[in-house]
Order: structure tokens, then sequence, then C-alpha cells
């Protein structure tokens, strides 16, 4: 009798792995189907001028482990086309995912997918909702940064989030806003980083000196520095024919810090930033409402045009 009792033991222990592993068996197909049929998830990213969001389709692999970690590990890495940009800051890093019944998935981001910018982190946050309900049975997220509830610009958790709680756009209701994306330069001078901000349109500047006046105040970013002396006086701004006409006081160059490599990340912080509207192909510098020469030592008498070798991938 106490055989037998033994052997059934071992039967129903069987029995109960047999079951445990069909339903993880089942967890696992539930985790594979998507909205697109097959194997396919779409990846979300921006299009060139962060306006809009993209989409590349990846196929996803027979014999990978966890496709909600493998999904996420692809976005991470970022777009594969040219024209497409990431909105997750690069470094960022996935500590988990998670799954639980009713369709919730957590995911724990590394502290590097805070921006510093409360849209980035919005846009971001979009693209990782929309990825993931790539998934049919994915019906919201909940992002967390080092453990803790991500929070959204006013500086309270945005909770669990629905494929379309987040509107993935730089533009705003409020007719007095707009967003402008700023360049400025990184610690060691040798690349661009951007910001998007959102700025008054109240004052009914024109958009090229708004751009102006948020560069001349410097980055919010702690990664990045300030390029454009803060005494420098925005005297007059003009565009014509695609030539975008800056004149500065004479604190641009008198106040500035030297050095070649700064140089360059002035000139081209203000000639990126103009650039990224469409109607402005180059920037033509005047100092005292006359062209100079040279910039401490670029030539600085032609109108520049814009270089995105000096961005850096990351933006």
């Amino acid at each position: 009798m106490k055989r037998f009792r033994t052997i059934s033991l071992a039967l129903v222990a069987c029995l109960l792995a047999t079951v445990l592993l069909a339903a993880c068996g089942q967890e696992e197909e539930v985790a594979y189907e998507t909205t697109q049929g097959g194997r396919e998830v779409s990846l979300y990213f921006a299009n060139s001028d962060q306006s809009e969001m993209v989409t590349e389709t990846l196929e996803l692999p027979e014999d990978i482990d966890n496709v909600l970690e493998y999904t996420l590990n692809k976005l991470l890495e970022g777009p594969t086309k040219t024209e497409h940009t990431r909105v997750i800051r690069a470094g960022t890093g996935l500590i988990d995912v998670n799954m639980t019944e009713g369709g919730l998935v957590t995911v724990n981001f590394t502290k590097e997918f805070y921006n510093n910018e409360p849209i980035m982190d919005v846009l971001a946050s979009s693209t990782v909702v929309k990825t993931l309900s790539s998934f049919r049975d994915v019906t919201r997220v909940s992002i967390l940064v080092e453990g803790q509830e991500l929070v959204g610009p006013n500086q309270t958790p945005l909770g669990e989030i629905k494929e379309d709680d987040l509107v993935f756009s730089v533009g705003a209701d409020d007719d007095d806003e707009t967003t402008v994306k700023l360049y400025f330069s990184d610690n060691e001078a040798m690349y661009l980083g951007s910001e998007l901000r959102r700025v008054s349109t109240q004052q009914k500047d024109s958009t090229e000196k708004i751009i102006l006046q948020e560069l001349i105040k410097g980055p919010q970013t702690k990664q990045l520095v300030r390029t454009i002396p803060a005494e420098t006086k925005i005297l007059s701004v003009e565009t014509k024919d695609g030539v975008c006409f800056v004149n500065l006081s004479s604190d641009f160059i008198t106040k500035h810090s030297g050095g070649s490599a700064a140089e360059i990340m002035t000139i081209y912080s203000i000639v990126n930033s103009l650039t990224e509207l469409n109607y402005i192909e180059r920037v033509q510098f005047l100092i005292e409402g006359k062209k100079q020469d040279v910039f401490i030592h670029m030539i600085f008498n032609e109108p520049f045009e814009r270089d995105v070798s000096k961005i850096s991938n990351a933006n």
C-alpha cells in the first residue's frame, strides 16, 4: 500500500507539472499573438523632425524565450532607417518586463529613460506603449524607471497607460504655444544634443527670434552646455529667400570662451536649430549689423548650411 501511494503521488506530481507547463506554453502563445497576424510586430519611432510617429516592422524569431523582452530591446536599439529618429534616450537599458493576467505589462527601464524634458518623456512613453500594443492581449502598460513609477510633465505618476492615453504630437492645442527643437553642445564640445522645448508665442516674436532667445537661455538638460554667451543681444533676425540673417551684439564674440571646437558648437547650435524650420536653408551672421570676416578663428562672412554630422547619433 505504501508503495502504491508513492507511485500515485509521483503521478499527481507529473500531472501537475504537465498542467503547469501547458499553462506556461499557453501564456507564451498569448504573448506571440500580434495584431498584425503571423510573427510581425511594429516598432514605433519618430520621423526626422520628431513631429509624427512612424513604424518599422520587426520579424519575431521562432526560438526566443521572452518575446516582449526581445521586442523592447529592439526598440531600444533604435531605428534601422536613416530617415527615422530614436525617441527613447540612447543608453537606456531594460531591467525587466512582465505581463500579468488581464493584459497589464509592467516595464522597468534604467534611469537613462528620463530625458529631463517632459515632452520627450511623453513621446518616449508613447513609443513603448504603441509598440507593446502590437501584441493583441496587451491592454495597458505601466512604465517604471529603476523600479519607480514614471512621472509625467506635472510630476504625477502616469500609472497604467492605454494605447490611446498618450498622444504623440509636439504640437499643442494652445495657439499661444509652439514647440521648437534646440541644439546645444555636449560636455566635450564634440557633438550637439537636442532639446524639444515648449515656448510661448504670445509676444508675437518670429519663430526664428524665439529660437535664438531660447538658445541664449541655455540648455535644460544636464548633459548639455550653453553655446552662446548669456550677454548676447539679438539686434534683429530676418529670413529672405531661405537665408536667415542673424544680427547679434558684439558680446557674441567678445564674451565667447574661445577655442576652435567651442566655436564650431556655437555656430552650428544656431544654424542647426534655425534650419529645423523648413523655410530656412542657410544662416548668415551679422555682428552689430555688419558681416565679420572671422569668428575668432572660423571664417564667418558667408552663410552657413545645416551640418547633421555635428549632431549626436543619440538625438
